[in-house]
């Protein structure tokens, strides 16, 4: 997290994460797992991401 929004680290870069696209139950998967995908722009956005555990 980084001023109070998650952001995904992609290829080099930070990406940040929108806080409806931040999944909120519980992780049995324990790992943070995220979801990309590129905007019409080419732009590397994420879909969805699902903290880890204990976050």
């Amino acid at each position: 997290m980084h001023d109070g929004q998650y952001r995904v680290r992609l290829d080099g870069q930070w990406i940040p994460v929108p806080d409806d696209a931040v999944v909120t139950e519980p992780n049995h998967y324990g790992r943070a797992v995220a979801w990309p995908y590129q905007d019409a722009s080419g732009a590397t956005r994420i879909r969805c991401v699902m903290p880890g555990a204990g976050t």
